[in-house]
């Protein structure tokens, strides 16, 4: 398998996958999964569904439960992932590989792509985005789900934060710049909804990957790497013991140019 997220984040979902959907509790957060629910409810059937990283495939779970399929296909690095999205979903067809591996070699084409979630840990933004369009039909739609910020100083902010936390993840986005990295890769915006997710450090803390920081140095660092716009625009509230930021949750339907 030629691993989409290095052999750290391998091994961290392979740990984690038991946990994951517990820990990371927007994955089966009602209104987070209704947005793209509503987006493809007009429709009787998702036809051939790719999940790409679709992990524990819960996203998969809750369309196809609501809206039939004609096929699922799910795409993960995580053999651990993926026999739990087994679990879930036992007719669907289940794909230990990293997203461009897969791309790279099968050809099949879909009516529905997912992509929710992972962006932020790809090497190349724009190589996946190109991926994933070849791999849309020309009539498809690509439902893509990702935590975005509002502005350049909370982008700073924030990434300083998750590359603390983890091994894995490479970056964070600006709704802006995310918004861009789909336009200029050749696909059309359809759809858009933010909405409001708050997050705590205690929280990112008890999933980390890296043990780099005790949790108090952690908040401390966070503490003071904060300034008037980060506060204002993340939402900052601060107790004695942690520091909740309030994130963008950023719902897509694109289609091909």
């Amino acid at each position: 398998m030629n691993n989409l997220l290095g052999a750290p984040a391998y091994s961290d979902f392979q740990i984690r996958a038991k946990y994951f959907d517990n820990q990371s509790k927007w994955v089966m957060n009602e209104n987070i999964n209704y947005i793209p629910y509503k987006y493809f409810s007009y429709k009787e059937n998702l036809g051939d569904v790719l999940d790409a990283g679709g992990g524990t495939g819960f996203l998969s779970y809750y369309l196809t439960k609501k809206i039939p399929a004609s096929s699922i296909t799910i795409v993960d690095a995580s053999m651990n992932m993926l026999q739990r999205a087994k679990q879930r979903i036992p007719h669907a067809i289940i794909i230990n590989s990293s997203i461009e591996s897969y791309c790279n070699i099968n050809s099949q084409v879909f009516d529905t792509i997912l992509a929710r979630q992972i962006f932020h840990y790809v090497d190349d933004v724009d190589k996946v985005i190109v991926m994933l369009k070849e791999k849309l039909k020309d009539s498809g739609l690509l439902y893509v789900g990702q935590f975005v910020v509002p502005d350049i100083d909370s982008d700073r902010w924030h990434e300083e934060f998750i590359k603390k936390i983890s091994k894995n993840r490479k970056r964070s986005f600006t709704i802006d710049h995310f918004l861009n990295l789909f336009t200029k890769n050749g696909m059309c915006i359809n759809k858009l909804e933010i909405v409001d997710y708050e997050e705590d450090i205690r929280s990112f803390y008890k999933r980390r990957t890296n043990d780099i920081f005790s949790y108090k140095e952690l908040l401390e660092a966070s503490k003071r790497s904060l300034n008037d716009n980060v506060i204002k625009n993340l939402k900052i509230r601060i107790t004695d013991e942690n520091l909740f930021f309030t994130v963008q949750f950023c719902h897509l339907i694109l289609s091909k140019k």
